[in-house]
């Protein structure tokens, strides 16, 4: 591909220090390509243009240095490579930094990657590691499109300064995301920074601006039609929750954490000694911890007040939910010969403790709770129970399927539940059923919805079911009428798992609980 610029570099105090070089500063404004009586005529040229915008005050006296570098994806890591362009400083208007105007030279197919590489105080020569902390780094991967005149936006943010993505990621408001191919639209900014309406109407659809994709930090998420990374380089265990606008979850060494649906940093909630897994809502967030033989139940309130209470010594609690105020779960005794599992709920409200009644058997590994407080789980691989809660907060009533090998994940919508029976159960269908609530007294020996499913985690709101089976996400509509087709949504790693669903996006956990990744439902 060539760098078209224009002729002269006087406007906005711009100078070409590298004339001859082969080295151009940014070109100011559009590239004029055509004109008179053919541009009426004539095919629109086929171009990419490259805006650079930042965050980062620039300052006075070149304190921003930016190079950017175009080339393919070889020969852009090779070692040796000039920049195509580069600039000290912003224009007069800030935040602009400057255009570059990308035609190709052979094929009008052909594809390239852009690096920007920008140092603030010190040369952007000196970034080369990426790694300082004064540096930005950004990349994209885009081809382009035969008679179309394409607009890549990228924005330097100063969230970025110090991130090091590598060569196949790239840095989005301080976390590192995957590169998109950008060869169907463009790619005018990181697909996860654009609203759906404006992914979903196609290649000439308008761009979107500065202001739509820097909203402010409490807005919806974005997503995307291709799947996107929200956080990664975490050690994510047990259950994912949405709270508000952000997933709160345990990780590996102790810390209950935030990150917003939207994307961006991790903050640290609290640090648990034996933290084992967490559950959010809107009375705040609880907590299961082991400290030698004893099993702790905290809660944090949203005014930020702690409670402790202690289970039976040597319980096992795999999962927790919150019903209202009330935390629930499951208690499977492990060592004082019982073999039972308890259902529980610890009454926050009036700091009651734990209730302990009708027992069952095994661990659950998910707590699913409906709108009016009932709770359920599946107990072991051959029980779903489901618990309500009496006035004060004591689970009661425990129903159970028994004796058809239901999978581990529930979804709930209304009165139904929706889960996985295994074809190994007598008297049942191997796939997805949909049972009323009161078949959890009954025997169930309906056809499944969807034949011969297994998934291994499932998620709906009142409008579909999406269910992890194989290597994709898949998605029927709901209400179920006659035998639904399922539609897949993406291709999914095999041990991809705890979708979850909000009024945009599905999401879900991947590299054993290292990533949480979103996309359009």
């Amino acid at each position: 591909m060539r760098r078209s610029h224009p002729s002269s570099w006087a406007p906005h105090g711009y100078t070409n220090p590298m004339a001859g070089s082969g080295r151009a500063a940014f070109a100011i404004g559009a590239v004029v390509v055509a004109g008179g009586a053919c541009a009426a005529a004539c095919y629109s040229p086929t171009q990419v243009t490259i805006t650079v915008t930042t965050d980062q005050p620039c300052g006075t006296g070149g304190a921003l240095d930016t190079e950017i570098y175009v080339a393919s994806p070889a020969a852009l890591d090779g070692g040796n490579l000039a920049p195509s362009a580069s600039v000290k400083g912003c224009r007069n208007i800030e935040p602009s930094i400057g255009d570059l105007t990308v035609v190709p030279s052979g094929s009008r197919d052909e594809s390239f990657e852009v690096k920007v590489v920008a140092g603030v105080g010190v040369p952007a020569s000196a970034c080369g590691g990426e790694a300082i902390s004064n540096c930005i780094v950004a990349r994209r991967r885009v081809g382009f499109r035969e008679h179309k005149s394409l607009t890549l936006e990228i924005k330097l943010s100063e969230r970025c300064a110090g991130v090091p993505c590598g060569v196949d990621r790239t840095c989005d408001l301080g976390t590192c995301v995957p590169l998109v191919d950008c060869i169907d639209r463009g790619c005018p900014r990181e697909r996860g920074d654009l609203p759906v309406d404006v992914l979903d109407a196609g290649p000439d659809a308008p761009l979107v601006t500065d202001a739509a994709v820097d909203a402010p930090a409490d807005a919806p998420a974005k997503c995307g039609p291709v799947a996107e990374t929200v956080i990664l380089g975490q050690a994510i265990v047990g259950q994912l929750w949405l709270d508000q606008g952000d997933f709160v979850y345990a990780n590996g060494t102790g810390e209950i954490r935030r990150v917003p649906r939207r994307g961006g940093g991790a903050t640290l909630v609290r640090i648990v000694p034996g933290l084992r897994t967490v559950a959010a809502g809107d009375a705040g967030v609880g907590w299961v911890a082991v400290n030698g033989m004893q099993v702790e139940i905290g809660y944090l309130s949203v005014a930020g007040i702690a409670q402790l209470f202690n289970a039976p010594p040597d319980s096992r609690i795999d999962a927790l939910a919150f019903s209202g105020t009330a935390i629930v779960g499951f208690a499977a005794p492990a060592l004082n010969g019982s073999g039972r599992t308890l259902p529980f709920a610890v009454n926050t409200s009036f700091g009651s403790g734990i209730q302990l009644p009708t027992p069952l058997m095994e661990t659950v590994p998910e707590i699913a709770v409906d709108g009016a407080g009932t709770f359920y789980g599946v107990v072991g691989s051959a029980t779903v129970v489901r618990c309500p809660l009496s006035p004060t907060k004591i689970p009661t009533m425990c129903g159970t399927l028994s004796n058809r090998s239901p999978r581990p994940d529930i979804a709930i919508v209304g009165q139904t539940l929706y889960v996985a029976l295994d074809a190994s159960a007598a008297g049942s269908a191997s796939g997805i059923h949909a049972i009323d609530q009161a078949a959890l007294a009954e025997s169930y020996a309906k056809a499944p919805i969807v034949p011969n499913a297994l998934p291994r985690s499932m998620a709906a709101d009142n409008a579909s079911l999406y269910y992890l089976a194989g290597d994709n996400l898949w998605r029927i509509g709901l209400p179920v009428i006659g035998s639904p087709m399922p539609t897949k949504l993406a291709v999914v790693p095999a041990g991809a798992d705890r979708l979850q669903v909000d009024d945009q996006c599905v999401y879900w956990v991947e590299e054993a609980g290292a990533r949480i990744m979103r996309r359009a439902k």
